[in-house]
């Protein structure tokens, strides 16, 4: 019978004596543009930086003002992300059902 190996994910200890949990990594819009001319990256950030703080990659952009909208995401990465745990913010997570990454809810 072949040993069976579990990994846990569980709070690593810092050099200061403290505790650090693991990354809580989300895909969300960040804004980019002049003022009132907005446009949008989608990101994967860490969940406690801020909007416009600093991100891990930069997988596609959403252009609201024009017409038709426009939306570029690199598939492949958001899936390898979602599939790594990442979680979309409530406006992606919308957006990529638009766009066919994410399934339709019926």
């Amino acid at each position: 019978m072949p040993a069976r190996l579990t990994v846990q994910v569980a709070a690593t200890p810092t050099p200061t004596g403290g505790l650090q949990s693991p990354l809580a990594v989300r895909i969300r819009l960040t804004r980019v543009g002049a003022t009132k001319q907005p446009s949008y990256r989608f990101v994967v950030a860490d969940s406690r930086k801020s909007r416009d703080g600093r991100n891990i990659e930069t997988i596609g952009h959403y252009n609201p003002r024009t017409e038709p909208v426009e939306i570029n995401v690199d598939a492949e990465k958001a899936t390898k992300w979602m599939a790594q745990g990442a979680k979309p913010s409530a406006t992606v997570e919308r957006l990529f059902r638009q766009v066919g990454i994410l399934p339709d809810i019926s």
